[in-house]
């Protein structure tokens, strides 16, 4: 994980924008904002480091979102 350019920009995003993919477990609502996650109870060290890096992008993405949806609604 060290090393790595952050980006927060989601690995795919539905045609119709309405899911963004970060990894394999987690996934972004973008309407909502909300952070869905894919997986069990238990993750090998190396898996949950990367689902960590992916959950960190993804709030990225939804915090970004939001500025933009409250920067459109002041400019009317």
């Amino acid at each position: 994980m060290t090393g790595r350019v952050p980006t927060i920009e989601p690995d795919s995003i539905d045609e119709h924008r309405v899911r963004a993919y970060f990894g394999d477990c987690v996934e972004v609502e973008v309407a909502t904002g909300l952070i869905l996650t894919n997986w069990g109870e238990a993750l090998p060290v190396d898996h949950a480091e990367d689902v960590s890096w992916d959950l960190q992008r993804a709030i990225a993405f939804v915090q970004r979102e939001a500025r933009r949806g409250e920067a459109a609604a002041s400019d009317g």
